[in-house]
């Protein structure tokens, strides 16, 4: 008996567990075998499996919280970088709101450009009225129809013709002059027209004037020209324009363009510039005036009026417009909205290259967002437009890599750490298996090694002592001598022979013999034994059988755990309740020689017919279980068979009964001479 203090606290702890279950004596013996396995599962689960939890865990979170205050950065940043966004748009805003305050308070008029994407500034009455930087007068008749043969063919009436400006007659010779494409006469008219009648320099629109001193300048002499078309064009500027009359402009541009061929003065070429560089602007500001005419007009009569010097903005699908009070008068800036925003939009993605991983960008109205967006700002003064901040490309590239290698790392680290775990599960389990399976071979080593042992003691005492009176109960005894001696020599020979295996000491010598006889010298010897057992072994040799290659000895024994197993597991014969039956035969087939071993027994289960030739394995069925064994034999049959070059098989089936085949290959038939495995 183990003193208490000899057995480990693990042992103990176990007996308290398996008590309830096996007693106290066998709850002791399996703690003690097992005290080993669970002290290496312990080393394993608290040195390796729990600190490898525990970094994995710190890793997930530290990469969790690094994550965690990247995109917190990734929020600030992103705000910071809307706001910087927005104020590109604040100032190009304020800054214009603020000059046109300023414009006002210094009692000026704005009429020049106050923003460098400005196109035009209107400027209204009270009633409406346009002031500047045109009139809005209809034209009654298109001056040019005086001087285009293609279009003086109709006779204009009366009607057409202001009658304070011109007399019936002379409009109607006039007509005539040009009809008969006679223009040195029209311009001589015109010219009477001129001095007769000075206030047709304002007559409806049409600035016949300006045509016939255009006219004039194409026949008089290069000193007359140069002051002429000057005045002209000093005439044209300083004159009232109409927002739909483009003659002014059309005259002025053509005047300047015969003094630009012409030798002029230095101050005359820089008054020429003056001129047309405002004729230029005038004929712009027309061009938007007319183009965005439905917009301002909408704006003019648009019911917000704006507090006095402040503007309030419209966005329309031509222009943006700003539109203010002063003094009771009505000022409507247009600004070219493609420009702006395009210029906008150019300054806000410089102002995102500042950031690696953020973009920022101008979303039109309805226009489909970015995907992640972070910051969604609506756009002052631009109503239904917005700025957005989003996560670029880079900022995922930069940090999905990263973020991927510490995941798989900590991956990796958690599959071998769990492969580790099974590893050791499979380890221990294996362990426990083992120690079961060696408990259980010493106990039936012990138990088939004592039963022939008794019976040939008993035996032996009642042939010392006289015990039996007749000469059958001698021979029954001296059978029984034998016979058990026998099963004694099976016994040792399959425990030296697997040690010797285990030990990878064990020598094979194959020779050319006659496979036949080694089989008969087998059943020859083993089959008084099987008798006394109620065997009968039926046995049919090929004669016309080949030489085959193979240590007799080592076959033997192959042939004796078959024949052994065979009687074992049979069942009795069908025609006798006595006898049970075993067949053993040698045969030549294409690919060698077979030796078969063939019974009527309990069979094999299909799922077991892999696992019988295992060291140590035992079926679990309680058929085979109530038969004694070692569970060496089979895997002894297999190695000796596999050091040969052949190999066991088996057919089997439940209730029936099983074949074993040793399979000698067609190799160990035509090879020679002695081969030492």
């Amino acid at each position: 008996m183990l003193r208490k203090s000899k057995i480990s606290f693990i042992a103990r702890f176990l007996v308290l567990i398996l008590k309830p279950k096996y007693g106290p004596v066998k709850a002791l013996e399996r703690s003690l075998r097992l005290q080993g396995v669970i002290r290496f599962t312990l080393l394993t689960l608290g040195f390796i499996i729990t600190p490898s939890l525990l970094l994995g865990y710190l890793g997930w979170s530290s990469m969790q919280e690094q994550e965690q205050a990247a995109y917190e950065e990734r929020e600030v940043v992103s705000t910071i970088m809307a706001r910087s966004g927005l104020d590109v748009i604040e100032i190009e805003f304020s800054s214009f709101e603020e000059r046109v305050r300023n414009t006002f308070e210094g009692g000026r008029t704005p009429g020049e450009e106050l923003h460098q994407d400005q196109r035009l500034v209107l400027r209204f009455d009270s009633k409406k009225r346009m002031l500047s930087p045109f009139s809005e007068r209809e034209k009654k008749v298109e001056p040019f129809l005086f001087f285009h043969p293609a279009l003086a063919q109709r006779e204009l009436s009366k009607e057409e013709v202001h009658k304070d400006v011109f007399a019936n007659h002379l409009f109607q010779e006039s007509v005539r002059f040009v009809k008969d494409k006679n223009i040195e006469e029209a311009i001589l008219l015109l010219e009477k027209i001129k001095k007769q009648y000075p206030e047709a320099k304002s007559f409806e629109g049409v600035d016949l004037i300006y045509l016939v001193d255009l006219k004039l300048a194409s026949i008089v002499s290069v000193p007359e020209k140069i002051p002429l078309l000057l005045n002209l064009v000093q005439s044209i500027i300083n004159s009232q324009w109409s927002i739909k009359d483009g003659l002014k402009g059309a005259i002025s541009r053509n005047a300047i363009a015969q003094l630009r061929q012409l030798s002029l003065r230095d101050d005359q070429k820089v008054k020429l510039d003056e001129y047309q560089a405002w004729t230029e602007k005038r004929l712009n500001q027309m061009y938007w005036s007319l183009y965005l005419s439905e917009e301002w007009q909408a704006m003019l009569v648009d019911s917000r009026v704006p507090k006095s010097g402040d503007l309030y903005w419209n966005v329309k699908e031509k222009g943006l417009w700003a539109k203010t009070t002063w003094n009771d008068e009505t000022f409507i800036f247009g600004i070219e909205k493609d420009k702006l925003l395009n210029r906008l939009k150019k300054r806000i993605e410089e102002k995102a290259k500042s950031s690696p991983y953020l973009g920022m960008r101008v979303l039109a109205p309805k226009e489909e967002k970015p995907r992640n967006v972070l910051v969604h700002r609506k756009m002052p003064w631009l109503q239904g437009w917005s700025l957005v901040v989003y996560p670029t490309k880079d900022f995922f590239d930069r940090r999905t890599p990263n973020k991927w290698q510490r995941t798989g790392f900590i991956g990796m680290a958690l599959v071998f750490m769990f492969a580790g775990f099974f590893l050791m599960i499979r380890v221990a389990t294996k362990e426990i298996e083992l120690a079961n399976i060696k408990s259980n071979f010493a106990a039936s080593v012990s138990h088939e090694l004592r039963s022939p042992i008794t019976q040939i003691r008993l035996k032996g005492e009642s042939l010392l002592f006289g015990l039996a009176e007749t000469e059958e109960e001698l021979q029954e005894h001296y059978e029984a001598v034998v016979r058990e001696s026998e099963r004694l020599s099976w016994l040792v020979d399959n425990v030296l022979d697997y040690a010797s295996i285990e030990r990878d000491s064990k020598q094979y010598v194959l020779r050319p013999l006659d496979l036949n006889d080694t089989v008969q010298r087998v059943v020859d010897s083993i089959q008084a034994t099987l008798i006394m057992r109620d065997v009968d072994i039926l046995f049919h040799m090929n004669n016309r059988l080949p030489l085959v290659r193979h240590d007799p000895d080592a076959v033997s024994q192959c042939v004796i755990n078959l024949l052994s197993n065979a009687a074992k597991y049979s069942s009795h014969h069908k025609d006798s309740s006595h006898h049970k039956e075993v067949k053993i035969s040698v045969q030549r087939v294409p690919n060698g020689v077979n030796v078969v071993v063939s019974d009527k027994g309990i069979g094999i289960e299909a799922h077991e017919i892999d696992k019988i030739f295992e060291a140590f394995y035992r079926s679990k069925e309680e058929d085979a279980r109530r038969r004694k064994g070692t569970g060496i034999g089979l895997s002894i049959t297999k190695h000796i068979m596999e050091a040969h070059g052949g190999n066991v098989f088996v057919t089997s089936t439940r209730n029936v009964g099983s074949s074993f085949t040793l399979h000698f290959p067609i190799g160990l038939i035509e090879s020679e001479g002695e081969k030492n495995v």
